[in-house]
C-alpha cells in the first residue's frame, strides 16, 4: 500500500496549527497540551486513509 501524504494546507494540519495557537494564546505549552494536539492530528489524518492509529 502506498502511503498517502498530507499537504500543508490539509484540514488536519490546519486544525493542528490552530489548536497549537489556541494553546499558546492561553500559555499552555506543557507536554500534555502538545500531546493532545498531536493525538488529534493523528486521529484526523488517519480517517481519509481508513487507518487505525494504535
Amino acid at each position: 500500500m502506498t502511503p498517502k501524504k498530507l499537504k500543508p494546507d490539509a484540514a488536519p494540519i490546519k486544525a493542528y496549527h490552530a489548536t497549537l495557537q489556541t494553546y499558546a494564546d492561553h500559555d499552555a505549552s506543557h507536554e500534555g497540551a502538545t500531546e493532545t494536539a498531536l493525538s488529534n492530528l493523528l486521529a484526523l489524518a488517519s480517517v481519509p486513509t481508513d487507518s487505525t492509529i494504535v
